[in-house]
């Protein structure tokens, strides 16, 4: 499919974007100051790419209107919820380069929210920072209010998770004695796990290895801890 031909492009003609660029038409900040914002907003850095490929097409004289934009965001948000896109969408999509940015940064930007529980303010606050303009910010956070549950409800169901302990039984044997020795009096601690998949499982260890698995868990424990208090997490999320 060529460019010209392709859907999202219908009256992009219209969108000629101001080639000192920035949102709402403030200075544009430098790369460094981009990734600093990125890295503390919820987006993360990991995002870099998507996020310098959309600030450059949106900067271009072909930039998509808010109409077409919203089109790729309603792609995103069903992607999200029904996991996939239908083929000939996803083909539209992918063989238009350009659109294939938008795309994949309003994915991203969902996904991102999605996963750190972020609030409507600060989603829209942080894409406002990053210098996304002002009608792209609009769509997406319309979106993100209108079908957030229904995203997160969609993908925690995909989510690979692991079983969690729901209860714990323990005792404690004594050894008296062994083939070998008339006289041990060795204590070990017995662990029965009731996991929430309804499994049982059962470990046998010493004292000794008993305190190390003590040590460990208070050790993430306090580094849990540590983390939640960090400057970085204790921004306004849910």
């Amino acid at each position: 499919m060529s460019v010209a031909k392709s859907p999202f492009r219908a009256g992009s003609a219209a969108a000629v974007a101001p080639a000192s660029g920035g949102a709402a038409g403030g200075k544009a900040l430098s790369s460094e100051d981009l990734q600093d914002l990125l890295s503390a907003s919820f987006l993360g850095k990991e995002n870099w790419t998507q996020l310098r490929a959309f600030l450059k097409a949106t900067l271009s004289a072909d930039a998509l209107p808010a109409a077409n934009f919203r089109k790729l965001v309603a792609f995103a948000v069903k992607h999200l919820e029904q996991g996939s896109l239908p083929e000939d969408t996803r083909v539209k999509i992918v063989d238009d380069e350009a659109v294939l940015v938008y795309f994949t940064f309003a994915l991203a930007v969902l996904q991102s929210a999605l996963a750190q529980h972020t609030k409507e303010a600060t989603f829209q606050a942080d894409l406002t920072k990053l210098q996304v303009k002002p009608e792209y910010v609009t769509e997406l956070v319309n979106a993100y209010k209108m079908r957030r549950e229904v995203m997160g409800a969609a993908v925690a169901a995909k989510r690979v998770q692991l079983p969690t302990i729901v209860n714990v039984r323990w005792r404690v044997d004594v050894t008296i004695s062994s083939t070998s020795l008339s006289r041990v009096f060795r204590p070990c601690v017995l662990l029965q796990l009731t996991l929430s998949d309804g499994s049982v499982q059962q470990c046998e260890c010493s004292v000794e290895k008993f305190h190390e698995l003590r040590y460990a868990v208070a050790k993430s424990l306090k580094q849990a801890l540590d983390l939640s208090v960090h400057p970085t997490i204790t921004r306004e999320i849910e």
